[in-house]
């Protein structure tokens, strides 16, 4: 079995290291003069709320626990499918030791769709909210498994800043309650187990339930185990505003089509 911890420490010790190396190539300060100068006009939050089934789709190669998911990874071709099909954000991963990701590959996304794009990856600096913005990122992901509150809030801050609204995940009970300290504006609850990597689809809708007097004015993302426009349903039935789908389409056959499927068209 995975040591999902092991790997997560991996991770972060690898993203240390790359940071350390783009920061030599181009500082913060370049990043920054280039944000100030290009203003994001596409409005994450808005495409999230204003869709009656909101769907971010994903565009990853492959992942730590399910290996390769997609040989002739084409990531405009994906997100072109997503947005054709309704999507109504896409997720693009940039990783790239563990998820074969990169930030070309948000460049080239970002170029070419009109719906906002989600930089998924693990953000422990605020020079890498800056890449997001500078690679065409409108939106991008806090994991609050690897964030404190305070760190959560500063990063959800320097975003805003930028005209971005990041989406903030939790995995249980303590992260979801950390992240309620906070302001942030869109919350994604993942029914994935980080330790079994096992999947409850009733985790996160019993999360929000429990905590539902504290959830006022805040979207809600459902993530991972999504397969059914019937489940998408019973999610927002239970309170969620939208869905983070990735692995189910990336492995189909046709993504486009599975997501019309998701959406129930």
């Amino acid at each position: 079995m995975l040591d999902m911890e092991a790997i997560l420490n991996q991770i972060i010790a690898a993203k240390k290291n790359e940071i350390a190396q783009h920061k030599r190539l181009a500082s913060i300060e370049v990043l920054r003069a280039f944000c100030e100068e290009s203003i994001n006009h596409i409005d994450f939050v808005k495409a999230l709320d204003s869709q009656n089934i909101a769907i971010i789709a994903e565009c990853k190669r492959k992942s730590p626990s399910a290996g390769v998911l997609i040989s002739d990874y084409d990531p405009v071709a994906l997100a072109q499918s997503y947005q054709n099909a309704g999507a109504c954000a896409v997720s693009v991963l940039t990783d790239e030791p563990f998820f074969g990701g990169d930030l070309s590959d948000l460049e080239e996304v970002s170029s070419q769709l009109k719906i906002p794009v989600l930089r998924k990856d693990f953000i422990i600096d605020e020079y890498q909210i800056y890449q997001a913005r500078r690679y065409g990122a409108a939106s991008y992901l806090l994991l609050a498994s690897v964030l404190d509150a305070a760190m959560l809030q500063y990063y959800i801050e320097v975003g805003r800043d930028l005209g971005m609204e990041p989406l903030v995940e939790v995995h249980n009970r303590e992260e979801l309650r950390s992240v309620l300290t906070t302001d942030a504006k869109v919350v994604g609850i993942n029914n994935r187990d980080l330790k079994s990597m096992k999947v409850d689809k009733n985790h996160a809708k019993e999360l929000l339930q429990e905590f539902a007097a504290e959830t006022a004015g805040r979207l809600f993302v459902f993530e991972s185990g999504v397969t059914s426009h019937q489940e998408v349903l019973e999610a927002q039935l239970a309170g969620f505003d939208g869905f983070l789908v990735g692995t189910s389409l990336v492995k189909s056959a046709d993504p486009g089509k599975a997501l019309l499927e998701l959406l129930g068209r």
